[in-house]
C-alpha cells in the first residue's frame, strides 16, 4: 500500500487494525479512563492536591491506608484511592501489593510515566514479580520500546504462564516483526487462560489474515462476535476478510454494523480498489456518493483515484500486449 493510500483512503483500516498493531490490537473494550484533575509533582501520585485530603483521619498503618484506598477505588474515586495508596507506601516503602495497585490505577488513567515508576519500584524489590514485569512490558510496548517490552513480557510468562495480557503483548510484537505464526501461538496461549476475551480472538484473527489464512481469520472474528456481538473492531476485520474473498456484499453488511451506509460503501470500494477490482470499486464508491446526504469528499477522491489506477492498469496491459 502506498503512502497516499495509507493517508487518504479509508477510515476502515485504522479502525479495523486496532492499537498497537497498526493502531488496534491492544485496544480492548474498556471505557475512556478518567484523567487526573490536577497533577502534582510526585513520582507516584497525581490527582487533587493533597491538601484536599488534609482533613482525613490519618491512617495508623500501611494496611489501614491500603484498605481505605481499596474502599475509595471501589467507589470510583481514583484520586482518593491514590492518595491512600501512596500514604501506605510512605508508611511501608516496600509494600509490593500497594505499589502494584498504584501502577494499575495510573495505567487505567493513562498516566504511563507513573505506572512505569510504580512497576519499576516493584521490580527493584522483587525482580521476578510477574505482575510488574507484565505491567512494565505493556507500558513499554505502548511506547514502542519493542526490545525492552519483549524482554519483560517474556520474563512475565516464564514466571507465570497465566499472564494472558503478557501473551497478548507478545502477540502484538510478533505481528509487528512479521512473525504471524508466532503471534498466533501467543494469542492461543492467552486464550487458554482467558477464553472469554473477544479481543484475543480478533487479534488472532488479524494475525491469520496477515498470514493469508482467510478461513481461519473469519472463524476467529466470528468467535469474537459470538463473545461480544457489538465488538466494532471484529466487524471491521470481518469486512476486510470478505473483501479479500471477493464477498463484497457480505463485507458491506459487516461495515454497516458499525457505520452508516455511505461510509460502508466507501470502505468496501476503497478496499476493492486496493485489491485491484476497479470495476467493483467504482460501483461501490459511486453508490457512496449517492447514499451520502452531503458531498462525500473522501468517496469522491477515492473514485477519482480508482479511475486513475484503472486507466494505468489498462495502459500497462495494452503495452504488454503490444510487445
Amino acid at each position: 500500500m502506498s503512502r497516499t493510500d495509507r493517508a487518504c483512503g479509508l477510515t476502515v483500516i485504522a479502525r479495523a487494525l486496532g492499537p498497537a498493531i497498526l493502531g488496534v490490537l491492544l485496544a480492548g473494550c474498556a471505557t475512556e479512563p478518567d484523567k487526573p484533575v490536577v497533577a502534582e509533582s510526585d513520582e507516584l501520585y497525581s490527582g487533587q492536591p493533597r491538601a484536599v485530603y488534609g482533613t482525613e483521619f490519618p491512617a495508623g498503618s500501611a494496611a489501614e491506608a491500603a484498605l481505605r484506598g481499596d474502599i475509595a477505588l471501589a467507589k470510583g474515586d481514583f484520586d482518593r484511592a491514590l492518595y491512600f495508596y501512596v500514604e501506605a507506601v510512605r508508611l511501608e516503602p516496600e509494600h509490593v501489593p500497594t505499589l502494584l495497585k498504584i501502577g494499575a490505577v495510573h495505567r487505567r488513567r493513562g498516566d504511563d510515566d507513573r505506572a512505569l515508576a510504580s512497576y519499576r519500584r516493584v521490580l527493584a524489590i522483587e525482580p521476578d514479580n510477574a505482575h510488574a514485569l507484565e505491567g512494565a512490558g505493556l507500558v513499554l510496548l505502548d511506547r514502542r520500546a519493542h526490545d525492552a517490552a519483549r524482554d519483560l513480557l517474556d520474563r512475565a510468562v516464564a514466571r507465570d504462564p497465566g499472564r494472558w495480557r503478557a501473551y497478548e503483548g507478545l502477540g502484538v510484537l510478533a505481528d509487528l516483526r512479521g512473525d504471524h505464526e508466532q503471534a498466533i501461538e501467543n494469542y492461543a496461549a492467552a486464550l487458554k487462560v482467558q477464553p472469554g476475551q473477544a479481543s484475543l480472538y480478533s487479534n488472532r484473527g488479524y494475525s491469520r489474515y496477515l498470514a493469508g489464512d482467510l478461513p481461519g481469520a473469519e472463524a476467529d472474528f466470528r468467535a469474537a462476535l459470538h463473545v461480544d456481538p457489538r465488538f466494532e473492531r471484529a466487524w471491521r476485520n470481518l469486512g476486510l476478510v470478505h473483501v479479500r474473498q471477493q464477498r463484497f456484499e457480505e463485507a458491506l453488511k459487516s461495515f454497516e454494523r458499525v457505520e452508516d451506509r455511505a461510509a460502508a460503501l466507501n470502505d468496501v470500494g476503497y478496499l476493492a480498489m486496493l485489491e485491484g477490482h476497479y470495476g467493483i470499486a467504482e460501483t461501490y464508491l459511486s453508490e457512496a456518493l449517492v447514499a451520502s446526504p452531503t458531498y462525500y469528499r473522501v468517496a469522491d477522491e477515492n473514485l477519482e483515484r480508482t479511475r486513475q489506477r484503472r486507466a494505468q492498469a489498462e495502459l500497462a496491459a495494452a503495452t504488454d500486449t503490444g510487445k
